[in-house]
């Protein structure tokens, strides 16, 4: 089957894939939560320290765990990243807690189950984000999982994380207000 997007379909075709593509993956910007706070914990290894980042909307909240890798001198430039292993992926001991509400793209090559991330799965994202050249630039690392803000899964990205944070669980109904899971990222 050809994709919606080929040369052998209409432009009208190509259109409204694109706009389904755009309101249903991307969708609108949603509205910045009430509160951002950071809570720092104790050190979970060389120059890493654990980060909660906790948003609040009215009553409701989300923390995420992230990695914050201070460059050697301070002000420094951050860097803010996801990652798809979050902060576990980039340390091959178990000195950072995985993210149990993490949500992974299911894939049962990669050892996933439900798409948790699995123990087996630490360090392997080292060469991605390789620490020491932060560090040598002078450049600090904010980084945490992707998949803690938004799961990724087409079943569950809107049953946790961000999306029951800014609508309470339930779908705002109108389209073009609707935020999609890149958008949440």
């Amino acid at each position: 089957m050809a994709s919606p997007l080929a040369a052998e379909h209409g432009p009208a075709e190509r259109i409204g894939a694109l706009q389904h593509f755009s309101t249903s993956l991307y969708g609108a910007m949603p509205p910045p939560p009430d509160r951002v706070a950071l809570s720092r914990y104790d050190p979970v290894g060389p120059g890493c320290w654990r980060v909660g980042i906790t948003l609040k909307d009215g009553l409701r909240s989300l923390t995420v765990d992230a990695g914050y890798w201070p460059a050697r001198e301070t002000p420094a430039p951050l860097v803010v990243g996801l990652s798809f292993l979050g902060p576990a992926g980039v340390l091959p001991s178990p000195v950072f807690p995985i993210d149990p509400h993490m949500v992974m793209d299911t894939d049962p090559a990669l050892g996933l189950v439900e798409g948790a991330p699995a123990e087996h799965m630490r360090g392997a994202h080292m060469a991605r984000w390789p620490l020491s050249l932060f560090y040598d630039a002078g450049v600090s690392l904010l980084l945490a999982g992707y998949g803690s803000f938004v799961p990724d899964c087409p079943r569950r990205w809107q049953s946790a994380g961000l999306w029951p944070l800014l609508h309470g669980g339930t779908d705002p109904g109108d389209e073009a207000t609707r935020p999609g899971a890149i958008t949440l990222w």
